[in-house]
């Protein structure tokens, strides 16, 4: 810049002589769309329908909960694993998708909560339409969404996806991962029924399909479903009831509706206050004490120190009962009479009470009559010597069989998820320690017990290279040896030479990006030689270092790619009239050795 020099003296100037630098943009940076437990942050509140961005499993945990539990049916065998039932086939994953790719390399990413747990009035549109925000956080440079199975319509499933597709493909700067829905028949997974119907759904648009890559099958993982003990019953199978008669007494027990029904406390304070004030002693003492009797003999397997209490603190419960009956009648209340209708209410509430008790535990009750009529004349400490023993036995085998084979049922019942969270995870590690110009595959999962679906190379085939559309599928195979390796990396571009392989694309996306960036500097700079000039470095600079970095194929940086900028070059006099400044690039991109084919001949001696 020209100065006017008005004072003598002595003055600086700067000159500019380095071009200015391109910074590369992150490459593998997920946002997560999902149903999460919650989706709260102290300052910010609400959370749902906006992305946020964590660093961590225990970052999920503290914003967004954790995982879903599940109901379930537990079958215990003799000498065999325990076998869990689940009760519904759908169970939400986001929280083991998110874990799954931490657990696979994964580093910072953001997760955008649709809902929670219920679902309520979340569908395809409720996806699709979050899917429309995913340009107000630039940094996100993935697209995945692990809890699609939720879908109560599976028709929809593709829908998500291919409106995914067509937002990345507008914003040129992001890639989806795409993970093919489990196609059943005769309730296995069809690999053929899988890959057709992904294709016919799959979007056609050959501008957005080079932004996005189909991953398949699920994968079974290392992790267990987190359960309450109180949505699970037990069963035990015929051999163990041979085995040990208490079985039989606990079997078919719904762990959170029993305690719920025997609750010693809360049966007592029921009966107190709404069946013994106003009703005659004579009348009742019969069902009274029986009901009484089998609260007092079951109680002690459901909670053995209310149990206790009770039995330290008060004589019997028939006790108790008459004390409240013989109040009622100092002062003056009426008597039992069949013909009061509130009275004959309250014995048919008593009888359905009584016969909820047998109807529970008949055989429970039975044993304990029996082996009191072994012992006639029992007094108190001999009733509670009783219970410690006959009843002990069956605390003891109920606690001991119940957490133990609980634990051992969940770890037989595989947690399968979808195999995009931990793709995620495997490019964000492959992008950090070899660069994004590194194809993503030839890498072992981690947290994976093995795929869902075994594939040969001849199941590859098909699923590699689709003559007609090009959607190619990449797999997710076990080698002996080897473990559960990613052998695949193309786009759905499958049949493009430009855009077939995923590292090439996302590349691209990186270097388009970054140049982008840098080059607003000169948006409003005068179009001239100066300028182009100024252009040309920096974009020349920030590719030679990336073909230093082994990005770019050539034995010299003029052979890995070149930057065109100029009159008569890139542009026309017309077009530095209205403002145009045309920059050309174009770069000799690494691509990975798919095929690797090693030839053999045999060679006639010579000498």
């Amino acid at each position: 810049m020209a100065f006017s020099y008005k004072t003598p003296g002595v003055y600086l100037e700067e000159i500019v002589k380095l071009p200015p630098s391109v910074a590369s943009v992150e490459t593998a940076i997920p946002c997560f769309f999902g149903v999460t437990q919650k989706a709260v942050e102290i300052k910010a509140g609400d959370l749902i329908g906006v992305a946020k961005k964590i660093n961590s499993l225990a970052d999920y945990e503290f914003y967004y909960g954790f995982a879903d539990v599940v109901k379930a049916e537990v079958l215990v065998k003799l000498n065999l694993p325990a076998e869990a039932k689940l009760a519904s086939a759908y169970h939400n994953n986001m929280y083991y998708a998110v874990k799954h790719y931490f657990d696979n390399g994964g580093g910072p990413c953001y997760i955008h909560s649709i809902g929670d747990f219920d679902r309520t009035n979340v569908d395809v549109n409720t996806y699709k339409n979050e899917l429309l925000k995913l340009d107000l956080v630039d940094e996100v440079t993935l697209i995945v969404v692990p809890d699609l199975s939720g879908l109560t319509n599976k028709d929809q499933y593709y829908d998500v996806y291919n409106a995914a597709l067509q937002k990345v493909s507008a914003l040129q700067d992001k890639f989806v991962i795409i993970d093919v829905n489990r196609e059943l028949t005769a309730n296995k997974v069809s690999a053929t029924k899988s890959k057709t119907e992904f294709r016919n759904t799959i979007s056609n648009n050959g501008d957005a399909i080079k932004y996005g890559a189909a991953y398949f099958p699920h994968v079974e993982t290392t992790y267990s479903y987190d359960y309450a003990t109180a949505d699970i019953k037990m069963t035990f199978a015929a051999d163990v009831i041979a085995a040990n008669t208490s079985a039989n007494l606990l079997n078919n027990i719904n762990y959170k509706a029993a305690r719920e029904l025997f609750n010693v406390n809360g049966v007592i304070a029921a009966l107190n206050a709404e069946y013994f004030k106003n009703i005659s002693t004579e009348a009742y003492t019969s069902k009274i004490s029986d009901i009484s009797s089998r609260i007092n003999a079951i109680v002690p397997y459901f909670s053995s120190s209310a149990a206790q209490t009770l039995l330290t603190n008060t004589k019997t419960l028939n006790d108790q009962i008459k004390v409240q009956s013989d109040a009622a009648v100092v002062a003056n209340q009426p008597k039992f009479n069949y013909a009061d209708t509130a009275a004959k209410e309250k014995e048919t509430l008593l009888l359905q009470l009584q016969a909820k008790v047998t109807g529970a535990f008949g055989a429970l009750d039975a044993a304990i009559k029996t082996d009191l009529k072994t012992n006639k004349g029992v007094d108190d400490g001999d009733y509670t010597k009783l219970n410690n023993t006959f009843l002990s036995k069956i605390v003891s085998f109920f606690n001991s069989v119940f957490e133990a084979k609980l634990k051992e049922a969940f770890l037989g019942i595989p947690l399968l998820l979808p195999p995009s969270p931990a793709i995620a995870g495997v490019y964000a590690a492959v992008d950090r320690s070899r660069g994004v110009w590194k194809a993503p595959a030839n890498v072992s999962l981690n947290a994976v017990v093995k795929p869902e679906v075994p594939l040969s190379d001849l199941d590859q085939e098909d699923f590699n290279v689709d003559a007609e559309n090009g959607k190619s599928i990449n797999c997710i195979r076990q080698f002996v040896g080897r473990g559960n390796l990613v052998w695949g990396a193309r786009t759905l571009a499958g049949n493009n030479n430009e855009w077939r392989y995923v590292n090439v694309r996302r590349f691209f996306n990186m270097v388009e990006e970054s140049c982008q960036n840098a080059s607003r500097q000169f948006v409003f700079e005068p179009n001239d030689a100066n300028t182009w000039i100024r252009v040309k470095g920096m974009i020349d600079n920030y590719l030679t270092n990336l073909w230093r970095a082994g990005a770019l194929q050539g034995a010299k940086p003029e052979h890995a790619f070149y930057t065109a900028v100029g009159l008569n070059q890139t542009m026309t006099q017309d077009d530095i009239l209205n403002g145009l400044l045309i920059v050309e690039i174009g770069l000799a991109v690494v691509r990975p050795a798919e095929f690797i084919i090693l030839r053999f001949s045999h060679k006639l001696a010579v000498s």
